[in-house]
């Protein structure tokens, strides 16, 4: 580069590039939004997303559990689909699961595991961030859910397997809620 105008990629969240004489090289900018995110589409620093709910499974919530759901200590048996189930949680000792001592039943008629009422009022743009360890075989034979809702009784599929699924370790899923759980 011999200037500033070279380095300029025009990214706002970049920050200004600047050319350094004599050697050439383009200095990267600084963050124009420190502490804030950065919107690429309106050249605006946005507020940061927040944790307003969380459970690290140390302790039991206290969910709806129907059939083998269960909170507990797993404990790395199953794998007929997939790896082994983990023999901890992502977070600590515990995990909400089904069956913590291996894998489901053949023909297992659906089961659920329920979160109690979460209070959305006043939120926007909600998503729903987990950490997910699942063996489930593809979608012919059996179906692994992930539904939300505002009251109850009418729930909204958010995800659903489309194959098999063979996790190997924990992985963070987040999911869109704010259709259903925004100011909810």
């Amino acid at each position: 580069c011999t200037t500033d105008a070279q380095c300029s990629d025009g990214l706002f969240c970049n920050g200004v590039e600047t050319c350094l004489i004599p050697t050439g090289v383009c200095q990267p900018g600084t963050d124009p939004c420190p502490g804030q995110g950065c919107d690429e589409v309106t050249d605006t620093c946005v507020a940061l997303p927040s944790v307003v709910y969380e459970w690290n499974m140390n302790t039991n919530p206290g969910w709806t559990v129907q059939g083998q759901w269960a909170w507990g200590a797993p404990t790395g048996g199953g794998g007929q689909y997939g790896g082994p189930d983990p023999t901890s949680g992502a977070t600590g000792s515990n995990v909400y699961g089904y069956n913590l001592a291996g894998d489901y039943a053949n023909n297992l008629a659906e089961t659920h595991l329920t979160s109690t009422a979460i209070n959305c009022t006043g939120l926007t743009s909600v998503t729903l961030r987990f950490q997910r360890w699942l063996g489930v075989e593809v979608n012919t034979y059996d179906h692994a859910y992930v539904r939300v809702s505002n009251n109850g009784s009418t729930w909204t599929t958010v995800w659903s397997n489309s194959a098999e699924i063979a996790d190997t370790a924990w992985s963070l899923q987040e999911f869109d809620i704010s259709a259903v759980a925004d100011n909810q």
